[in-house]
């Protein structure tokens, strides 16, 4: 990281904001199952690919006036609370960074969570056996109720599962920071294959390209071309730049978002 002077972004925007219904330990809202320890999710019947499966749970929660995510810390609970699914995503992601060591960099899509980072040797996440293996940018889906990593477009899910956030979404001032949650030698994924969700627009200026990750719920983090005035927002999960945006290396500046 820096030693000394971390360039900071920060301001409010006001933008739309759902009510969120205060979940008991033990009641959850109609068509959601739970565990207790207010944690509600709902299964979705439906086909997708892995951006499509979180763009699903922003679309249901926005019906219901309420925040859903696919799980992270609680995707296990989702074997307990669905016994018939087939393959299903988490939120699970090593997108950001790959180690040496395959069960250390994995981050969680979980609301109030993205500056957990997975070390090395970790046991927190219950990995089948020789799992993680993959090398590259992946993320974690239950296949067939073990829990594997793959690159995102390896997958269709067979059904969604979203759980409910009980984070504000309401208007406060925010910082954007680089070199969060660290330091990386290199902004670009390895390969061609398609690792992460991003949302792409030009803007005049890094500032506009802020407000517009502050005006969307789920961007984790932003990546702005000083040259292109090109701005490309990760979506869900915090991931690399596509390496097709790699011609123009030195151009590009990222600003990660501490405070989701």
């Amino acid at each position: 990281m820096c030693d000394q002077h971390i360039p900071v972004i920060s301001f409010v925007v006001v933008v739309g904001i759902f009510t969120l219904t205060v979940i008991s330990n033990t009641i959850c809202p109609n068509d959601f199952v739970g565990t207790g320890g207010n944690v509600c999710m709902i299964r979705i019947d439906r086909e997708a690919r892995y951006c499509e499966a979180h763009e699903i749970c922003v679309q249901e929660g926005k019906k219901r006036g309420l925040r859903l995510f696919i799980p992270g810390n609680n995707a296990p609970k989702m074997l307990d609370l669905f016994s018939d699914f087939e393959t299903v995503f988490t939120s699970y992601s090593a997108t950001l960074n790959r180690s040496n060591d395959l069960r250390a960099g994995w981050q969680v899509g979980d609301p109030g969570y993205a500056g957990f980072v997975s070390t090395s040797n970790d046991t927190t996440i219950p990995w089948q056996e020789n799992q993680p293996n993959s090398i590259i940018q992946s993320i974690a889906l239950y296949s067939r109720r073990q829990l594997l990593d793959d690159w995102q477009v390896a997958y269709n899910a067979t059904s969604v599962i979203c759980e409910i956030s009980h984070r504000s979404t309401e208007a406060r001032v925010e910082r954007f920071q680089t070199n969060w949650p660290y330091q990386l030698d290199n902004l670009f994924v390895r390969s061609n294959i398609q690792s992460g969700c991003f949302y792409y627009v030009k803007v005049p200026t890094l500032i506009t390209c802020a407000k517009k990750c502050k005006q969307i719920t789920e961007c984790r983090s932003l990546y702005f071309n000083k040259q292109s005035r090109e701005c490309l927002l990760s979506l869900y999960v915090d991931c690399l730049l596509p390496l097709e945006f790699a011609e123009t290396t030195d151009a590009w500046i990222r600003f990660g978002r501490p405070d989701w």
